[in-house]
């Protein structure tokens, strides 16, 4: 039987199989063969996260922990969407062929939460800035448990009467809930019109049943 064997994503395996016990290992974009990386990784297989690294999202890993990005060499988007949120912070190596490798020492430490939805999710931040007419909003959430499903995300502003004058629904962009582990932490921004309102107005609900899981106001 004839095997395919990848050397480049055996070596990038291998780099994640030599980091340091309770590192975050993200892999991007989502690949479509991983079996080699998987390979070498041996017993900590299980410590990789495959994902499309969007440009409004990125997994932040735990507190306290390093993270180490590995995106592919021609991902430019990703490596400066990276290099954006991070700044000084990352340390970025090309030695790996095919590969760029973005290092955090440690990532900070998580704010108290906001608001809980429900037994799975905790709101820890919410960020937001007008440009160019448009209303950013991002969001630094924490998995408090492996959430059962892959939730829609909300953000919904509010009139002075209570009613929704601007809303975007969507799950977090590349990054599904049901794939986030405990204690995980991850931030995505929404882009709204920039238009007059009074409350902010975010949470999660099930993409079937829609039942909400919690609400935060502000």
């Amino acid at each position: 039987m004839q095997t395919d064997f990848y050397v480049d994503e055996w070596r990038v395996g291998q780099a994640m199989a030599g980091l340091d016990e309770g590192t975050a290992v993200y892999l991007a974009p989502t690949q479509q063969e991983l079996a080699t990386f998987l390979f070498a990784l041996g017993g900590r297989r299980h410590e990789l996260r495959n994902l499309n690294l969007h440009e409004s999202l990125v997994p932040l890993g735990w507190a306290g922990q390093p993270i180490a990005y590995f995106l592919r060499a021609d991902d430019a988007a990703g490596l400066a969407h990276l290099q954006q949120v991070w700044g000084d912070a990352a340390e970025i190596s090309t030695t790996l062929r095919g590969f760029t490798q973005l290092t955090i020492a440690s990532a900070p430490a998580t704010p108290p939460p906001l608001a809980h939805f429900g037994a799975e999710i905790a709101l820890v931040e919410v960020q937001t800035a007008a440009h160019d007419n448009q209303l950013q909003v991002t969001l630094t959430w924490q998995a408090t448990a492996v959430p059962t499903a892959d939730y829609t995300a909300f953000i919904h502003l509010l009139d002075e009467q209570g009613e929704i004058v601007a809303q975007l629904d969507r799950p977090p962009a590349g990054y599904p809930t049901a794939d986030w582990r405990p204690n995980e932490r991850i931030r995505d921004t929404f882009t709204l019109p920039l238009i007059s309102y009074t409350t902010l107005r975010t949470g999660f609900y099930h993409p079937h049943t829609l039942q909400p899981l919690g609400v935060y106001e502000e």
